[in-house]
């Protein structure tokens, strides 16, 4: 071996505890980032709030906005072997539309009219960037909470706490001021909430009075959550950000033995081949 790749070997190994310090440093304020943004969002709509305190939290979707782009840029510069492995063809959508974030920030806004400055003005919307910081606040919480409790924790438990934490959370956000036209008391909301994620149809107040427009979106929330079930909606998202399992290998675990490697007397033959085969029927092409 050459004497600069043992330098630049020795180079790595000196260097690489110090990167994943920091890469998890970052991980740990893009957590921090997506609750403040999450929070920002929920006392910005449910709240009525002054021009000053709209001026903060536009600071602060700025700041979580530069959180996610170094986030993401530290792990594709620094790991971009591990980054390229572990991301979902969902989490690299994202990440190109959040750099087309910068498009307004390099580049002046066009003084001819016409289809070029209607994308750089959808590009600089507000409404462009919140809605992606939303989607990868949530991409991110869901895949740390899997990471922490996936593990360690009873699915069974899991399915029952979720459903009471939905409940809660339904709570909180019908008690918010821009939720109800004259107030509601945590009683009533409690029970609100439960109802409708619970799909009973009770209700201990009159609803076409009591709640605004952002109330009746949280309770429309809340039934379709409680109708399509934490657990469905759990399966969706697995399946939906960490890849769906292949018709092939659904096949191979549905088979209650593996086939011995070879062709048996009858004609029949080796696994490999009955799979395919199933395979085939699957796509109801003949076989043999």
């Amino acid at each position: 071996m050459k004497i600069y790749h043992k330098f630049l070997l020795y180079q790595n190994k000196w260097i690489y505890p110090y990167v994943r310090v920091a890469l998890r440093v970052m991980t740990t304020l893009t957590y921090l980032a997506s609750i403040l943004l999450i929070v920002g969002l929920v006392y910005e709509h449910g709240f009525r709030i002054s021009a000053a305190e709209a001026h903060q939290l536009q600071r602060l979707y700025h700041g979580v906005w530069i959180v996610f782009l170094a986030d993401i840029s530290l792990h594709i510069a620094l790991e971009y072997k591990d980054t390229r492995r572990t991301f979902s063809r969902l989490t690299w959508i994202l990440t190109f539309l959040l750099y087309l974030t910068l498009v307004p920030v390099v580049f002046h806004r066009p003084e001819v009219e016409g289809a070029v400055q209607a994308v750089w003005d959808f590009l600089d919307g507000r409404m462009y960037h919140l809605s992606l910081l939303l989607v990868l606040s949530f991409l991110n919480l869901s895949y740390g909470l899997v990471r922490l409790l996936g593990r360690r924790t009873n699915p069974s438990l899991i399915l029952a706490v979720s459903f009471l934490i939905i409940i809660l959370v339904g709570t909180g956000l019908l008690m918010l001021p821009r939720s109800t036209v004259s107030g509601i008391s945590w009683v009533d909301s409690l029970f609100i909430s439960t109802s409708a994620v619970c799909v009973t149809g009770l209700t201990s107040v009159d609803v076409a009075s009591t709640f605004t427009t952002t109330g009746f979106v949280i309770i429309i929330l809340l039934i379709q959550i409680g109708g399509l079930g934490v657990m469905t909606l759990t399966s969706f998202f697995a399946m939906f950000f960490m890849g769906n399992t292949s018709l092939y290998n659904q096949l191979v675990v549905r088979r209650p033995r593996v086939q011995p490697p070879y062709t048996e007397p009858g004609g029949r033959g080796t696994a490999g081949q009955d799979v395919a085969c199933d395979v085939r029927r699957a796509d109801t092409r003949p076989c043999h």
